[in-house]
């Protein structure tokens, strides 16, 4: 979790009184639009604007088979999947074993392919000369309790393998499709709603009138140009519009595969974000999430 800094102009953590792994009391209500992983073995029903972990829509726990208040077991448990298919990539960052810290100081994301499920996560061996690893096949609260509450290690799961914004036919699925330096820091891909993509924070990106795809999505040729999604008109929200059709019409493109439901159209923008034909380097320190 991060705040934006006026005077540093700069992503701030907040301090340890504020980190995610010390998580606030959350209402549920199964009549929301979708459950919140947490990494805590206890999902709640919420929207995707009140998650503070990862988020999972309805329609993607009903294509898992979870209806009703079983939709809850869409996130699994902290030793694994309920469905062994509703899983995903995760990325861990061991700062324990990278003093150094990495902030801007890794130069290659190490991959080391698939390990599938981990049974307690805890018991994962980190290679020493490997600080930031991906692990394949994770449920999204077994892999976010693997930094639950612990200081040295940060986890962050990027999106189940099916619904992949724009996957590459070229990479591996998975950890091939994700990008975990990004991931650990929150950042991702952003569309601009008018067919560009940047990587940056998700908050800058909403913050900008942006539509965030997910920590550690990597930007693609299609991802913000092509396919079907969700299309923005003065705040309203119509799924499966075609990416041309979008744009050409004045309205915001959220980008390819995107949904209304973990969309949030912006009304306004705040301008002090903005840059035009700017290379922008923000100074990102490090966030600990679960």
């Amino acid at each position: 979790m991060v705040y934006w800094d006026e005077s540093a102009s700069s992503l701030k953590t907040y301090d340890e009184t504020h980190y995610c792994n010390e998580l606030p009391d959350l209402e549920t209500d199964p009549e929301q639009t979708g459950v919140c992983c947490l990494g805590t073995g206890v999902p709640v029903f919420t929207t995707y604007t009140n998650c503070p972990g990862f988020f999972v829509p309805d329609y993607i726990s009903e294509a898992y088979g979870f209806t009703g208040v079983d939709r809850l077991k869409v996130c699994g448990l902290p030793t694994g999947p309920y469905n062994s298919d509703a899983v995903g990539p995760c990325c861990v960052y061991n700062e324990k074993l990278d003093p150094a810290g990495i902030n801007g100081e890794i130069e290659n994301q190490f991959n080391l392919g698939s390990f599938g499920s981990l049974n307690p996560p805890l018991d994962i061996n980190f290679d020493p000369e490997n600080p930031l690893q991906c692990f394949d096949n994770m449920a999204p609260d077994e892999c976010l309790a693997i930094g639950y509450g612990n200081e040295d290690l940060f986890s962050s799961f990027n999106e189940f393998n099916d619904y992949m914004p724009d996957p590459d036919p070229d990479s591996d699925p998975g950890c091939g499709q994700v990008n975990c330096i990004n991931s650990i820091f929150d950042v991702g891909a952003c569309c601009d709603g008018h067919g560009n993509c940047t990587e940056v924070n998700q908050y800058v990106c909403e913050e900008t009138g942006g539509f965030f795809r997910g920590k550690g999505i990597p930007c693609t040729d299609t991802l913000c140009s092509g396919g079907t999604g969700a299309c923005c008109t003065f705040g309203s929200c119509v799924d499966g519009v075609e990416a041309d059709t979008c744009i050409s019409g004045g309205s915001k493109y959220a980008g390819k595969s995107s949904r209304c439901s973990t969309t949030t159209c912006p009304v306004t923008v705040n301008s002090s974000y903005m840059v035009v034909g700017l290379s922008v380097d923000f100074t990102i320190h490090m966030v600990r999430f679960f």
